[in-house]
């Protein structure tokens, strides 16, 4: 997997004062384009998937945990990296449907019901990591195939003016938030290879 080049620190990077700045220069590592929100959307999720770029992709975060290591908690009311892919699963699946069918229903689950494990196998975990996999390989295909003007829509029922794309870029920053917390919990267990990725 390769990752995305990134631009070596430089001190002064905010201050505007450095004609080398990848802030005044983008171009020199980015091609200039006007990137349509679709375009952006599908590379925030596939970072998200399976990319790596800034972060690890949650393909990397999650590769090679055992199911002991899924379940591992360090009893400091955080969650397990199993109970955080089915959350990752529920939320990312309700917000397909809800973009596929574009309303907003309530859901009957709460937020803590999300992160329930009812099945501790081998063959559940890795079922876990199959639907992980499958709903962003879904909601890649479903954005590679909405045309553009439907990210612009706004939602029903939302009493502010809230567009598709807003609700996927949060879902997005949702996901990413989500891994980091996992690198911590495998940092905490010992079972993060630093600069695995």
């Amino acid at each position: 997997m390769e990752k995305r080049p990134i631009q070596k620190e430089n001190p002064n990077l905010f201050s505007g004062t450095d004609p080398n700045s990848s802030w005044q220069n983008s171009s020199k590592n980015t091609k200039q384009t006007n990137d349509s929100k679709k375009e952006l959307l599908l590379d925030l999720l596939t970072i998200c998937h399976n990319e790596a770029s800034w972060f690890p992709p949650l393909s990397v975060v999650l590769d090679g945990l055992t199911v002991e290591q899924a379940m591992w908690c360090d009893h400091t009311d955080t969650n397990s990296i199993w109970q955080i892919v089915n959350h990752l699963v529920f939320w990312n699946t309700v917000w397909l449907h809800r973009f596929k069918e574009n309303s907003i229903g309530d859901t009957d689950d709460k937020n803590e019901e999300t992160f329930v494990i009812q099945d501790f196998s081998e063959r559940a975990w890795k079922a876990a990591l199959i639907r992980l996999d499958a709903i962003f390989s879904e909601w890649r295909d479903t954005l590679a195939d909405c045309p553009e003007s439907e990210l612009h829509e706004r939602i029903p029922f939302f009493d502010e003016e809230v567009f598709w794309w807003m609700a996927i870029s949060n879902l997005c920053t949702h996901n990413v938030y989500h891994i980091g917390q996992i690198v911590l919990i495998r940092q905490k267990q010992g079972s993060w290879v630093k600069n695995s990725w």
